[in-house]
């Protein structure tokens, strides 16, 4: 018998302190050779003396043989946002943002990519993430590029700001759901 995850429990973590418990979630990184997906789990603790529960899980296939994975996990007022990097999507990094609202997660996700990097030589878009959860029910979330491709961004003002080639780039995103 093959193990088809790395570690079943997770390999992955990311823990906070929600309004009313613990949560922490765990990814079990999936196997391209072996055909298992990865697998995102997200529990919680009520310290009310029955330890941790299983709230769902969320699977999804890996995009290559090397997936190399990143998390965080943020609470909001009334949704769970967990950011899942990935340098290995697509060639050129992405990242998910999963949400967890009505005691399951959404069955869509908000994808990001390194598409910023107008070269298409972005190799670790998704190394680092942290998703943080914003007053408006939806969440900011900062992912890192350290290998960035040569990128221009025009800011919302209208101003562009341009970076070369592997001088480390981080994105700020918001979303407002």
């Amino acid at each position: 018998v093959v193990d088809s995850h790395y570690y079943d429990g997770g390999t992955i973590t990311d823990f906070i302190s929600g309004s009313d418990a613990f949560y922490s979630t765990a990814i079990a990184i999936g196997s391209k050779n072996f055909g298992t997906d990865h697998r995102i789990s997200i529990y919680r603790n009520k310290l009310d003396g029955k330890s941790w529960e299983l709230m769902d899980r969320k699977t999804w296939s890996p995009y290559g043989k090397s997936d190399k994975l990143s998390v965080s996990l943020a609470s909001g007022s009334t949704d769970i946002y967990v950011a899942v990097g990935n340098t290995n999507h697509a060639a050129i990094g992405g990242c998910r943002v999963y949400k967890y609202a009505d005691e399951r997660f959404a069955d869509s996700y908000d994808e990001i990519t390194g598409s910023l990097a107008t070269d298409g030589d972005s190799v670790d878009f998704g190394k680092a993430v942290k998703v943080l959860a914003n007053s408006s029910d939806g969440y900011h979330l900062v992912v890192s590029d350290p290998n960035n491709g040569a990128a221009t961004i025009t800011l919302e003002n209208g101003q562009t700001v341009s970076v070369g080639t592997n001088k480390g780039v981080v994105y700020l995103f918001t979303s407002s759901s």
